[in-house]
């Protein structure tokens, strides 16, 4: 699926690192690298990702459902 990337978070005040939505204005998460090991899930982000991906851009996702919030999987 499309994703656009709404909001950017590298501090620690949330667990996600990107805030995405689609089409329908569904909300997605990107998370930090310690949510996706707490469910042994290989992050689906890489160095590159985090140097390129901002605000306004869009990607091809796979996502499911995680503790009731839309978690990006694969990238």
């Amino acid at each position: 699926m499309r994703l656009k990337i709404i909001e950017v978070n590298f501090t620690t005040k949330y667990e996600w690192l990107f805030k995405l939505k689609d089409h329908n204005d569904e909300i997605y998460y990107v998370m930090d690298e310690s949510f996706y090991k707490k469910y042994k899930i290989k992050t689906p982000i890489t160095r590159q990702h985090l140097d390129s991906l901002e605000k306004g851009q869009s990607i091809n996702a796979i996502a499911r459902e995680i503790d009731n919030k839309n978690i990006v999987v694969q990238m």
